[in-house]
């Protein structure tokens, strides 16, 4: 799908009043639509970081709505190794309510 194609797929797609005025101000704008279709917002080292504001290479509710569903598939997968970790150190993997073997735990950060 090349930049145009995403910028008409939110646009069909996108229902917040704020992100559909946003895309509405930009249609003519090529460099401004391909500023925030150019690439998908990815994790980093800091985690997702870009500037507010529509398209897929920008942060919203879609961008990252998206980037927690798949870093939570990724703690799903790698979260089975932190069983064999020392009780302390659970929390890193543990977050806020993923499951540490039959013991929940609920806010717990490291």
């Amino acid at each position: 799908m090349d930049i145009d194609q995403l910028y008409e797929a939110w646009c069909k797609k996108v229902s917040e009043p704020d992100l559909m005025e946003e895309l509405n101000l930009i249609r003519h704008q090529e460099k401004e639509i391909e500023s925030r279709f150019y690439k998908q917002l990815s994790f980093g080292t800091a985690g997702l970081r870009a500037e507010v504001g529509v398209g897929c290479a920008r942060m919203n509710v879609y961008t990252v709505r998206l980037g927690t569903i798949s870093k939570k598939a990724r703690i799903e997968i790698r979260g089975r190794h932190c069983l064999r970790l020392p009780p302390e150190i659970h929390g890193i993997c543990a977050g806020s309510g993923l499951r540490i073997g039959a013991k929940r735990h609920q806010g717990l950060f490291v």
